[in-house]
């Protein structure tokens, strides 16, 4: 294996590998970054190998999940220019033309020209920082203004859909400054669709895929996915899982060979000249079993979501639920608590018509400006003053981005909740270390906001309660 290695635009980036250089993936919620969708399905597709470094190196700085209290790697909004050259993995003569072309598709944008050094006044680095859309998402370049920061979306078709999924850091550490853009793109395809929802939250799927899937999904021609593959598996990123067998007897019995992504529990990378161990998840992990004491979770399903297409067709299906809650003794439960997705839906109707409190998050001024239909519903279905609603500003990282939904909300007269559940990573983590973040991290923000917040859902209850008993 050579130790110099082209990458798109024709020049060599040097770098030092030892052997065994790559050994797997570790378990994705052990070391990971939060990142968009829209890095995977814009950026990669759309860009140049630097281009692909550069914006790496931002998202890593701003969203990689690290150190003790859960909060982003030096969190970093803005970028200089010299940083940027000593440190995204970039050679220095093709870093001028991956800025450009950032700033061209909108990835990024500059918030501090440079300045040459004149008498008497000092010379300036060009700052950086990463351009945020939390209106609109896009998988267009030409519809492109900026990363979609909150967890999901509703595409075109009004389907709820993923918009952000926690990808191993080793992926922009390692992979993305040592690669050329066809290893990255397919690699990348394939750790996207690895990792989903799944029993106990979001963990890694046995997704398989073949050859005709990837140049799909990648958008790349079939010898440049069978070149990436080739290189991939040789350097352990990906491996085959199923070897296709070509039947010459006419049988039809023949089947492709699926690819997936190389996972391991442990082993040691180097990220910025330190070696960073990624350990085995601990036993407390593996065998966490999600059961809490008096605690009872009725899951959704998919012939839950079949029911409710075809539940409209009774009279009176909006009371259903509140009627079998009614029907349950009244020792049997002290609160029920029903997680519904943001789109109206008949099982959104049917939350609605025996809940006590509603409480609605707050991520974005997308939430604020669709929270209108849901908020019409309600008035539809209840009478005025026999609920309670919190809104509570949630998981937050821009101070700009906050700003703009303080500004919106209070434009639209929505009151806020007391409580803001802060940015907090070790929540996004909390799978991981198999059960309450009270346990694993009582000093982080989400332990200190949580009871907080439960706190005040308790008193708008009790509010609630006495107001039906008065009136």
């Amino acid at each position: 294996m050579s130790d110099k290695h082209n990458n798109d635009e024709g020049s060599l980036l040097p770098f030092q590998r030892t052997q065994p250089a790559f050994r797997g993936f570790p378990e994705f919620r052990s070391n990971v970054l939060y990142c968009p969708k829209q890095f995977f399905s814009v950026v990669l597709p759309h860009s140049s190998v630097n281009c692909i470094r550069l914006v790496a190196y931002m998202l890593r700085k701003t969203l990689g999940w690290v150190d003790d209290s859960g909060e982003p790697l030096q969190e970093q909004h803005q970028f200089t220019y010299r940083e940027l050259e000593a440190s995204a993995g970039i050679v220095h003569s093709g870093l001028r033309k991956a800025i450009n072309e950032a700033l061209t598709s909108r990835f990024i944008a500059c918030v501090q020209q440079a300045r040459v050094q004149t008498r008497g006044v000092r010379a300036q680095s060009a700052t950086y920082e990463l351009r945020w859309d939390e209106d609109q998402y896009t998988d267009e370049l030409e519809e492109f203004h900026g990363f979609y920061l909150p967890q999901g979306y509703i595409d075109r078709e009004g389907q709820n859909r993923i918009g952000r999924k926690n990808i191993p850091n080793v992926f922009f550490d390692y992979l993305i400054r040592n690669e050329n853009r066809g290893v990255i793109r397919v690699v990348g395809t394939l750790l996207w669709y690895s990792i989903d929802w799944g029993k106990g939250g979001e963990r890694r799927q046995p997704i398989r895929k073949s050859l005709r899937d990837l140049v799909e999904l990648t958008q790349l021609d079939k010898s440049s996915v069978v070149r990436a593959l080739d290189e991939a598996e040789q350097r352990e990123y990906v491996e085959r899982l199923e070897r296709g067998v070509f039947d010459l007897s006419g049988r039809r019995q023949s089947s492709t060979t699926l690819y997936g992504i190389h996972w391991t529990n442990e082993y040691v990378y180097t990220h910025e000249g330190l070696p960073i161990e990624v350990t085995q998840p601990s036993e407390r992990s593996k065998n966490a079993t999600h059961s809490i004491k008096n605690v009872w979770i009725a899951p959704g399903s998919q012939p839950l979501e079949m029911i409710s297409h075809s539940m409209t067709e009774v009279d009176g299906y909006e009371s259903l639920l509140a009627e079998f809650l009614a029907e349950l003794p009244t020792e049997e439960f002290d609160f029920v608590v029903i997680d519904c997705p943001n789109q109206i839906s008949p099982l959104m109707e049917n939350a609605i018509v025996p809940t006590d409190v509603f409480v609605v998050p707050i991520e974005s001024t997308k939430a604020v400006a669709s929270y209108a239909n849901f908020f019409a519903l309600v008035q539809k279905l209840r009478a005025e003053g026999d609920y309670r609603m919190l809104h509570v500003l949630n998981n937050i990282t821009l101070q700009g981005v906050r700003n703009s939904i303080l500004r919106f909300m209070t434009e639209e007269e929505i009151p806020i909740a007391k409580t803001e559940v802060r940015n907090c990573g070790w929540l996004a983590q909390v799978d991981r270390h198999g059960g309450s973040i009270f346990d694993y991290r009582p000093n982080s923000k989400g332990a200190e906001d949580i009871p907080k917040l439960q706190q005040e859902i308790l008193a708008s209850i009790r509010q609630t309660e006495r107001r039906m008993a008065i009136g």
